[in-house]
């Protein structure tokens, strides 16, 4: 039933997702054209071309840390939606415990945070490959990255692969304990106000994390 629950989740999820993400692959496109006549080819460009490239590579890189942020508001959004609305008098009848619920809400906003993670490094590359260099694809920049962690590695040899594999394992660990905290307060806020649960699930978030920062600092 896990099962499911996960996959009408994750498909509720990416039907807001995906049309982002083919945006933001139209974006860093345009971003990277933008990036190349500023560098490579001002001098036939005029000066207001110029500036509309240079305003559109701010906007880009404003629009990319959006992007990571409306699908972290998706996740929130359909948590809310599906549990505390009127909707959510058919999810609690279904045949299942509450914790399959939140264990599929949790599982799909992950997998969803880890595509925006997978969207914005192609994003980038994108970016930088086709934006940095007067050749249609440059590579200069890819060589210096991975000449720098073919260092690392052969440096601290296995133990660069564990310091990589516990920070990868940290960021985890720490997005799950922050969708939890926000999962925690948006149901605080459903349960203790009526009118005002989003302001309520806001105060809540806050307090979560108050007491939780003082008992880690007194432990």
């Amino acid at each position: 039933m896990l099962a499911r629950l996960f996959k009408y989740d994750f498909k509720s999820m990416t039907k807001l997702v995906f049309p982002l993400t083919a945006l933001v692959g139209i974006i860093s496109i345009l971003a990277a054209v933008a990036l190349k006549i500023v560098m490579f080819h001002s001098d036939i460009a005029n000066g207001a071309l110029s500036l509309i490239c240079g305003f559109f590579l701010v906007i880009s890189v404003i629009a990319l840390f959006a992007y990571s942020v409306i699908v972290w508001g998706i996740a929130i959004f359909r948590f809310y939606n599906n549990l505390y609305t009127d909707e959510g008098y058919l999810t609690f009848t279904l045949p299942v415990k509450p914790v399959m619920i939140l264990t599929s809400k949790l599982l799909s906003a992950l997998c969803c945070m880890a595509i925006s993670g997978c969207v914005l490094v192609a994003a980038a590359f994108i970016i930088l490959c086709f934006g940095t260099g007067e050749e249609f694809f440059n590579t200069a920049w890819l060589e210096n990255f991975f000449s720098i962690f073919k260092e690392y590695f052969s440096e601290f040899e296995s133990e660069g692969a564990i310091s990589i594999l516990m920070f990868v394992l940290s960021m985890v660990v720490s997005v799950i304990g922050n969708f939890c905290t926000i999962f925690l307060a948006v149901t605080l806020g459903a349960i203790i106000s009526k009118k005002h649960k989003v302001l309520v699930a806001i105060a809540a978030y806050y307090a979560i994390n108050t007491v939780v920062s003082i008992i880690t600092g007194v432990v």
